[in-house]
């Protein structure tokens, strides 16, 4: 939560009504204050783009490749993300102690439904999946070599050859 709310139940409340202060079709919106939208620039590259991605891209990380791969603006390389292709939990954490045992926790409250495409190698429930998988070997990790990476080398060299 934005540091200018207080962190109490009348502080979260206030940010969840400005922030999600949009309902209709049985769902909130979130305000476009904290989402604005955004133009490319004019000089935006039109290149190839590669994204490398593997279990430890979560969160907001997994939403954007997400996008990325929904919108075809690039060649996923990787791993299945740890964060959902469709959806996941996030934006507003809420610390909870419980009342007897004063055991304390912290979880996110939204649900978040990301505007992505529906695509047949995305599962509900399932991370963002590669368009080309490509897993770190065990050689590789030995040599302090990244496969991933070295892959994506190979292919823009080859883009460059012809």
């Amino acid at each position: 939560m934005p540091q200018y709310y207080k962190n109490d139940e009348a502080g979260t409340e206030e940010f969840l009504s400005e922030y999600l202060c949009e309902f209709k079709n049985g769902k909130y919106y979130q305000n476009q204050k904290f989402n604005p939208i955004w133009e490319p620039a004019k000089n935006a590259y039109q290149g190839v783009l590669f994204l490398l991605i593997d279990p430890f891209v979560a969160s907001a990380a997994s939403h954007f490749a997400a996008h990325i791969k929904s919108d075809k603006s690039a060649m996923v390389i990787g791993e299945e993300t740890g964060g959902g292709y469709y959806g996941h939990t996030g934006h507003i954490p809420v610390d909870y102690e419980l009342p007897n045992s004063k055991l304390a926790f912290n979880f996110s409250i939204v649900n978040v439904e990301q505007d992505v495409a529906e695509l047949a190698d995305e599962k509900l429930g399932d991370g963002v999946m590669p368009d080309i998988r490509i897993v770190q070997n065990h050689e590789d990790f030995l040599k302090n070599e990244d496969s991933q990476l070295n892959f994506v080398f190979e292919c823009i060299k080859n883009e460059a050859q012809q």
